[in-house]
C-alpha cells in the first residue's frame, strides 16, 4: 500500500549544478605551491635534523663508570675509548655494551 507524500521542493534537478572540471592550466599554480611547500618542508627537516646531529651539545664528553667489580675503572674506560665524541643520538650503545661484557 503506497503512501502519497508531497514533493519536496529543495532536492529539484535544477537546483543542481554540474561539478567543475578541472584543466591541468587552472591547476598548475596550485601544483606549483605545493611543490615549492614540500622541498621547504624536506629542507627544514634536513636543516634541523644536520642541526640536532652536530650539536656540541649533545655529544658524550663524560663516561662515568659505576658498579665495577671485576675491572678496574681505567679498563672500562679503554674498552669505551671510541664513544667519547659520538652523537647520543646516533651511538649505538648495544654495541658498546656488548663489547664490554664480551671482555668479562
Amino acid at each position: 500500500m503506497p503512501v502519497a507524500a508531497p514533493a519536496d521542493k529543495r532536492f529539484r534537478r535544477a537546483h543542481v549544478s554540474p561539478a567543475k572540471r578541472v584543466r591541468l592550466r587552472d591547476a598548475w599554480p596550485r601544483l606549483v605551491r605545493l611543490t615549492v611547500a614540500c622541498a621547504l618542508g624536506i629542507a627544514a627537516v634536513y636543516f634541523v635534523t644536520d642541526r640536532v646531529i652536530s650539536a656540541e651539545s649533545l655529544t658524550i664528553s663524560k663516561i662515568t663508570v659505576s658498579g665495577n667489580v671485576r675491572m678496574s675503572r681505567g679498563e672500562v674506560i679503554a674498552l669505551l675509548d671510541g664513544l667519547r665524541g659520538a652523537n647520543m643520538l646516533t651511538a649505538d650503545l648495544d654495541s658498546w655494551r656488548r663489547k664490554r661484557l664480551t671482555f668479562l
